[in-house]
């Protein structure tokens, strides 16, 4: 499942992948998690036995629900990379309408993706509208 994924090599939204022979098993908040990256302060992206993606603050030891499986998230950040990120002075009706279409987007490949304000995807999306990313 995770070998049939082509993950990107390039650091999106403070996320680096590892090398496939870098996997490894990690057992957070009594769970056991594949991690495949991590961020720059430590955080790990770790996929669970049932195949969905978390971000798990390691820090703060929290779990936030990324996505449905590995290709859907692969999928959602690189819609973030491709996606028009509005001008820093750019009105803010048109910042919240991009980033509405960006978060349709990314609902398309997970209906649940932004679901609740503790999900991976509610915390970058909020980050976008306050102009941290």
């Amino acid at each position: 499942m995770l070998e049939e994924v082509t993950l990107p090599e390039e650091e999106i939204v403070n996320i680096t992948f590892l090398k496939r022979d870098e996997f490894h098993t990690v057992t957070f908040k009594s769970k056991e998690y594949t991690v495949v990256g991590g961020d720059d302060v430590d955080n790990l992206i770790g996929v669970d036995s049932h195949g969905k993606v978390w971000f798990l603050d390691t820090e703060n030891e929290f779990t936030f629900y990324a996505s449905k499986n590995l290709k859907a998230f692969v999928d959602q950040l690189m819609l973030y990379v491709k996606w028009d990120h509005p001008d820093d002075d750019a009105p803010w009706k048109v910042i919240k309408a991009n980033v509405k279409k960006f978060k349709c987007e990314i609902l398309k490949l997970d209906m649940l993706a932004t679901f609740g304000r503790n999900s991976f995807w509610s915390l970058i999306i909020e980050q976008i509208k306050e102009g941290f990313l």
